[in-house]
């Protein structure tokens, strides 16, 4: 059993890794792989279904982002940012995730029912 979760995860790191070599775009990011490696190679453990991993990455997208507009974007290190660059990357960023289509269905089922839609 271990074998075949271990040649499972073997595989689909290796299609991950041939994906990045055609597209020359980096698909191989550290926390995806151990996430694959433990929904493939661990998925009875209950951290590892696919709701916590997702979720996690969620979390941790949200906070990347969050961070990403504190520290002022794409801005050189030494330089100084003012109120409105830093308010210009929060409507940017808030702008983005309202295009997005699970967001558009969350805010439609909301304004339908008055209730929150956890899709």
């Amino acid at each position: 059993m271990i074998a075949v979760e271990t040649l499972a995860s073997l595989v689909a790191l290796v299609i991950v890794a041939a994906l990045t070599a055609v597209t020359h775009d980096p698909w191989l990011i550290p926390p995806l792989a151990a996430s694959m490696a433990l929904v493939v190679g661990g998925a009875h453990f209950p951290l590892s279904q696919p709701r916590n991993v997702i979720g996690g990455h969620v979390m941790s997208a949200i906070v990347g982002v969050l961070a990403w507009v504190l520290a002022g974007g794409s801005l050189p290190s030494a330089s100084k940012v003012s109120e409105d660059h830093l308010l210009d990357l929060e409507r940017e960023a808030f702008l983005s995730l309202c295009g997005e289509p699970k967001t558009l269905e969350r805010i439609q089922y909301t304004l339908k029912t008055g209730k929150t839609l956890r899709n």
